[in-house]
């Protein structure tokens, strides 16, 4: 089994989204891919077999506390979850996406949760990690709470397969 991690500090959600955002050399969608194919291709190099089960994506807390942001998280992750699936060839690609914390101070996290678990209901390959049974320090998850968010985001895969 072979993880990859792609992350981008600060980016929001615009950011990340097919779409893009308003300022264009924040865009990442085009670098995701790209990164996820050359991962393929490494291990294909290497002389490894590889598949891609699964995309894991923390909500981020831009994404809450913004409204038009707030507003709009789930309406885009649906477009960014269609276009990935497309782009790579994946139909059935299955997602796993965490909740922010129900204590993190953010405005707009009830709603984000709630539209995001709305997705979920609507897409059986798209899988909701819950978030508030982790330690939870004042603005994130602390290392404790993001260890425990990784065993929860893999006993969610371990689950799916």
């Amino acid at each position: 089994m072979a993880i990859v991690k792609f992350t981008h500090s600060g980016a929001q959600g615009p950011d990340w989204f097919p779409n893009g955002s308003a300022e264009s050399h924040r865009n990442l969608y085009s670098k995701f891919i790209s990164f996820i194919r050359a991962a393929q291709d490494d291990l294909k190099q290497q002389g490894f077999e590889s598949s891609l089960e699964g995309i894991f994506w923390h909500t981020g807390e831009n994404d809450t506390y913004f409204g038009p942001y707030a507003q709009n998280n789930a309406k885009w992750m649906k477009q960014l979850i269609d276009q990935t699936r497309a782009d790579l060839k994946h139909p059935d690609l299955a997602w796993f996406i965490s909740e922010q914390h129900k204590n993190a101070p953010w405005r707009n996290i009830e709603s984000v949760n709630t539209a995001l678990n709305e997705l979920a209901r609507t897409d059986p390959r798209i899988t909701i990690i819950k978030t508030s049974e982790l330690p939870h320090a004042r603005l994130h998850f602390g290392t404790k709470g993001t260890l425990l968010l990784g065993e929860q985001m893999a006993d969610s895969y371990l689950k799916k397969r």
